[in-house]
């Protein structure tokens, strides 16, 4: 088969289409696609699911640093503004971050919430509901995040999380105790 500009031709098809179809390839390979920079468009969206794996991963040596896989669930939890509950569960793209974590990473509607003891249902131990709010801006490189934990109604807490973007990941760079039970 002759060879046109670098690309096979196939029969019926020409090389035009088929560079087309190599850039549409490349262009849909995320491994090869730059990370947006601070302050391009559509960095802030861009960032999100990044800046709430910071402050879940600030929060599971914060609250539960000797919690043993099997032992106890850790379930995640996306709150209001407000923080009230009803708290939704995170998105997808977010819980595949904690794949194969120990202990084990569930979503908050997999949990059971209750004032004398949060627990798995699926295994019968206990549970730690982790919750995070959404970011607010400071800047292009830092936001704010409330958020908190959940054991019991003796065992909680509120914190707000400041997060900065630091050498091309988050980094949750000061913790403020809003409240505690």
């Amino acid at each position: 088969m002759p060879r046109y500009r670098g690309f096979v031709h196939l029969k019926g098809i020409g090389p035009a289409v088929i560079s087309i179809a190599s850039i549409a390839l490349v262009a849909c390979d995320s491994s090869t696609t730059p990370s947006p920079v601070p302050g391009s468009p559509g960095w802030r969206d861009s960032q999100v699911v990044r800046i709430q794996e910071a402050v879940y991963r600030r929060q599971f040596t914060e609250h539960a640093s000797g919690a043993q896989a099997g032992q106890v669930t850790f379930c995640l939890a996306e709150q209001s503004e407000s923080e009230e509950i009803p708290w939704t569960d995170p998105s997808e793209a977010l819980l595949s971050r904690f794949a194969g974590h120990a202990p084990a990473v569930k979503k908050v509607s997999l949990c059971h919430l209750d004032l004398k003891g949060d627990t798995d249902p699926a295994t019968g131990k206990p549970a730690i509901i982790f919750r995070v709010g959404p970011p607010v801006w400071q800047k292009d490189s830092e936001v704010l995040v409330d958020g908190g934990h959940h054991r019991n109604g003796l065992d909680a807490s509120g914190q707000t999380y400041r997060v900065q973007y630091q050498n091309g990941r988050w980094v949750v760079v000061e913790v403020i105790w809003r409240w505690i039970a």
